[in-house]
């Protein structure tokens, strides 16, 4: 049983000292990912989010920035956890290579598999290309919202 999973999120964001300075620090980590230095940005990030995990996993928007910018920064190991503690969620990412088919290109598609774990595969470049804060943010914005609603 996850108890941080089982408490709903708020609609609202926090707005206290905590929650400022979370997003701040998660902004900065979003910019060293945008700038070309995802390991400066996964450092950043594991700080915030493994020190602030109940902050965040309260936070509705919170949680969905961090998804985003773990993503963006290639923290998928640190993602894979954030999304088990906050949402009881079991997933794996998977880069598809360019030039193979993939079901939604430049996209995330979220394949199911038979032992209750999602799959999100997502095209090889996608961290390269000029779209992907808008098509990750989407992503992790579809993430939280059922959460957000509960």
């Amino acid at each position: 049983m996850n108890m941080i999973a089982e408490t709903p999120l708020p609609t609202r964001p926090v707005d206290d000292e905590p929650a400022r300075m979370i997003r701040a620090r998660l902004a900065e980590a979003r910019r060293l990912a945008l700038r070309g230095e995802p390991e400066r940005a996964r450092l950043l990030c594991a700080e915030s989010v493994l020190g602030w995990l109940p902050w965040i996993c309260r936070d509705a928007e919170l949680l969905q920035y961090a998804i985003a910018t773990l993503f963006m920064a290639r923290g998928f190991e640190l993602l894979r956890r954030l999304l088990a503690a906050a949402q009881g969620r079991r997933v794996r990412f998977a880069a598809v290579p360019a030039d193979a088919p993939s079901p939604r290109p430049k996209g995330i598609a979220e394949v199911g598999l038979g032992d209750g774990t999602t799959l999100f595969r997502f095209a090889d470049d996608l961290l390269d290309h000029p779209a992907r804060e808008r098509v990750v943010t989407s992503w992790s914005q579809q993430l939280v919202a059922p959460q957000a609603a509960a």
